[in-house]
């Protein structure tokens, strides 16, 4: 990037990291701009766990399909890669009770939209991206409730 080696204070990423195809370069980054005693915080997804079956790893591949996602961190390895990088003091917060009622209403606006967007879809109104998007929107509550994934926030220092 443009900016000096600790450039900054403080890194933050709020449901952004998610899009990084390797999340490590992310880390690297951030630790590089980072003053001595500097604070990263990730708000973001996480996966907790690998699906356990077929319904399960569909749920997931459709949630990552529709949020344009290539994959999401998993938490565990995530945290070691934040101690590889050089990170200390690491905190994680579980957010999952704070975001489960954001989900549950997007979930109930895409049982009712995502069939709309398909017929669309099919009459060439509007992008698949969009019919993608409103599975998403309801798997995304299903792999919360089951357990796969989790909104975590991670506050780490240089």
């Amino acid at each position: 990037s443009g900016f000096d080696n600790e450039s900054f204070s403080v890194v933050w990423a709020i449901e952004s990291v998610c899009h990084a195809e390797d999340k490590k370069d992310f880390l690297k980054e951030a630790y590089r701009l980072l003053k001595k005693d500097g604070r990263l915080v990730v708000d973001d997804g996480f996966l907790l766990r690998q699906p356990k079956d077929k319904r399960e790893e569909k749920d997931l591949s459709a949630f990552l399909e529709g949020m344009a996602l290539s994959n999401l961190a998993i938490e565990s390895e995530f945290k070691k890669s934040l101690e590889e990088v050089g990170f200390k003091n690491i905190k994680i917060y579980d957010k999952v009770n704070e975001t489960l009622p954001s989900a549950k209403k997007i979930y109930k606006m895409s049982i009712f939209s995502y069939p709309v967007s398909w017929a669309l879809e099919k009459l060439r109104i509007t992008p698949s991206l969009l019919t993608k998007n409103n599975l998403a929107g309801i798997t995304q509550y299903r792999i919360i409730k089951n357990g796969i994934m989790g909104h975590r926030v991670f506050y780490a220092e240089k």
